[in-house]
């Protein structure tokens, strides 16, 4: 399925453990790059956009040279019509996870798959619903 990428070196720019174990898990060899961005968007971007809008600001932090192919990526969740921050610490963790308890959210994960001469991207919206969780399933999450 995969036998075009064998003559690429493919570079995933991201810190998150689960897009690494994603990639394996398909049997691609790759190698990992991470970079920082400001994660700021217009305020008139549309909410479903913004993943997308971010991982290709991502990638444009990174050059491929000719046999690479960088993958970029960035989730966002949005509830109520309002794009949840990502956690900076484990109360602001818990507060967020209560806030979905026994709600349906979204969860949209923009891509931008970058070569040298091309660049595509998208995104991929995804809707959860969780039930009412505990504070000893909130606190063990």
């Amino acid at each position: 399925m995969f036998e075009n990428l064998k003559s690429k070196s493919i570079v995933l720019a991201s810190k998150s453990p689960r897009r690494k174990v994603l990639l394996s898990s398909l049997g691609i060899k790759f190698k990992v790059k991470k970079i920082s961005i400001k994660e700021d968007f217009p305020n008139d971007l549309n909410k479903l956009k913004i993943a997308e809008y971010l991982a290709i600001k991502k990638s444009s932090k990174l050059i491929p040279n000719d046999n690479e192919l960088i993958i970029t990526a960035d989730t966002v969740v949005i509830h109520n019509n309002i794009i949840l921050n990502k956690p900076q610490n484990i109360e602001e963790a818990k507060k967020i996870l209560n806030t979905l308890s026994n709600t349906e959210h979204k969860v949209i994960t923009g891509v931008c798959i970058k070569q040298k001469n091309k660049k595509i991207s998208f995104s991929e919206e995804t809707k959860v619903y969780f039930k009412k969780l505990t504070t000893s399933e909130i606190d063990f999450y």
